[in-house]
């Protein structure tokens, strides 16, 4: 590569500009970084074209080859989008959305993250950019093709969620869900996803709901759509309406048929359970939950042997989950709620046959793989 490349001073268009070298402080550093040639003579130029704040189509160049060389140059990313606001204005300083710069930076940031899935500055940048043009449109089919690469892509993710969150994308995202889960039924990432969208759904839902009642009923449905809008941050908390909720709990179910060992699928039906309210119809739901896992725990199948039976006692059910297999609960002689918090309240001495669907902890907080005992 060396032989090809040619420095920024024998190139046209740069005569003009003075390289400013790194400062390394006084005296000789004690170990010097072995800077390739590359990498040093774009860097001078481009520290000389910040200092500058030249914000041309040759400094967006320049970017280009110091993102080249180090995608993760976080200032280089931020000067970019200083280049491309100030080049796709109109004569009278306005911003043109739908300037070419900007489809052509959808293509430059694509072929970064061919080589670079998990860095977090371009995922950033993808989002200012996006920001900027209000053009969401490649962005869910493009994230399925990173997750097709890689499921676990933390950054990939968070991003999906973000496009669908703000441009309320909500249309067919079950769908793609389901169709991950059908590829790989311990996809946690899959069934994490499942729980954001389900439960962001409805919010927003009942936030247009809100608004509208805002529209037309005055101040006390205004500060409902209010209240609404504050329970953005605590979505993943929100209780489900009681069809979505059966719905949730018998996709699970179905999950669980194939691989009753399936960690992920029962973390996701404990937080079902524990962010519902306390009513008669949730301890409705609650019995009709142990009954199904008694079933299910009773018919064994999936890819692994049936569960073994709850043991009846404290000490019992201690030696079950030191051999390391989670026992299931029973549905058998299930105390009312508040017996069951009292039990709690009292040192955990009686014994709990829900424990192992109330964790007492939200889901988000859960580690996505076997607890330990």
């Amino acid at each position: 590569m060396d032989g090809q490349y040619v420095p920024f001073a024998e190139r046209p268009g740069w005569s003009d500009v003075q390289p400013i070298a790194q400062d390394d402080g006084d005296g000789e550093p004690v170990v010097a970084i072995a800077y390739s040639r590359e990498f040093v003579d774009a860097m001078n130029y481009f520290r000389a074209i910040v200092r500058a704040d030249e914000r041309s189509a040759r400094a967006l160049e320049l970017t280009a080859e110091v993102i080249a060389i180090n995608a993760a140059n976080y200032t280089a990313w931020y000067y970019r989008r200083l280049c491309l606001a100030a080049l796709t204005v109109d004569s009278e300083q306005r911003p043109q959305r739908s300037h070419p710069l900007w489809t052509a930076e959808f293509d430059f940031i694509q072929a970064i993250l061919d080589e670079s899935p998990k860095n977090y500055q371009i995922w950033f940048h993808r989002q200012q950019v996006v920001e900027a043009t209000q053009d969401h449109s490649r962005e869910l089919a493009d994230i399925a093709t990173v997750l097709a690469g890689d499921a676990k892509n933390y950054h990939a993710w968070t991003h999906r969620q973000w496009v669908l969150r703000t441009f309320r994308q909500w249309s067919g995202e079950i769908a793609f869900i389901e169709q991950l889960l059908d590829d790989d039924l311990r996809n946690n990432s899959a069934w994490n996803h499942r729980w954001f969208v389900v439960h962001h759904k409805q919010l927003d839902q009942e936030s247009k709901e809100a608004d509208v009642d805002a529209g037309s009923g005055g101040g006390a449905a205004a500060g409902a759509a209010g209240g609404a809008t504050d329970r953005v941050v605590a979505a993943d908390k929100l209780p489900l309406k009681p069809a979505i909720l059966q719905a949730e709990i018998d996709f699970t179910f179905s999950a669980l048929a194939k691989i009753p060992r399936n960690e992920s699928a029962w973390v996701y039906l404990r937080g079902l359970l524990d962010h519902q309210p306390e009513t008669a119809d949730d301890e409705a739901v609650l019995a009709d939950v142990l009954a199904r896992v008694e079933a299910l725990r009773r018919g064994g199948g999936g890819d692994q042997a049936p569960a073994p039976p709850v043991p009846a006692d404290a000490s019992a059910a201690a030696a079950a989950g030191a051999e390391g297999a989670e026992p299931l609960p029973t549905a058998a002689a299930t105390p009312p709620r508040h017996q069951r918090r009292e039990a709690g309240s009292a040192g955990r001495s009686s014994p709990r046959p829900a424990a192992a669907l109330r964790p007492g902890r939200p889901i988000a907080t859960r580690r996505p793989y076997p607890p330990s005992h």
